[in-house]
């Protein structure tokens, strides 16, 4: 049995038969698309702890195992880019609706004569910090803004 190759924390083990010189390879870890996981999750594990680099190298070297390269470590930080964002976005606009109905505000949804009573989309795209409460209160809905409002209408409060 030899090492055939290391990448981070996984390896690529071989074991050859003396007698007949057949090789049988296999990894450590299990594979996702040609990359071991084992990278990934251990660059995720030190994001939640909230450590960089230099103490994931660190943290290898005093279990006496290998490190990722920094390379590879800033790779595998920008494929949990995509994922911890929208998961972040979900987790705060979940919050966000449980504030809205405890204070009973019915964010982005139609009322009887095509207004709504809270006016998102208004106040987001100001250019002013603060708008007075009679131009924020009620807008009368258009057909571009109502495409806008179909997602916050989908949302259950």
């Amino acid at each position: 049995m030899y090492e055939d190759s290391e990448v981070g924390l996984d390896s690529n083990v071989a074991v050859k038969c003396s007698k007949c010189n057949f090789i049988l390879p296999f990894s450590s870890n299990e594979k996702l698309n040609k990359q071991s996981t084992i990278n990934l999750q251990f660059v995720c594990g030190m994001r939640v702890i909230r450590r960089v680099y230099s103490s994931a190298k660190k943290l290898c070297a005093t279990l006496n195992i290998p490190c990722v390269t920094k390379g590879a470590y800033r790779l595998c930080e920008k494929k949990l880019l995509a994922p911890v964002t929208s998961t972040a976005k979900d987790g705060m606009n979940d919050a966000t609706f449980q504030v809205l109905k405890a204070l009973g505000i019915n964010a982005g949804y139609y009322t009887l004569l095509d207004y709504k009573s809270f006016n998102i989309i208004r106040v987001s795209d100001s250019k002013r910090h603060s708008l007075p409460r009679s131009k924020s209160a009620r807008k009368k809905i258009g057909p571009k803004e109502r495409k806008n409002l179909i997602k916050y209408q989908s949302l259950k409060v």
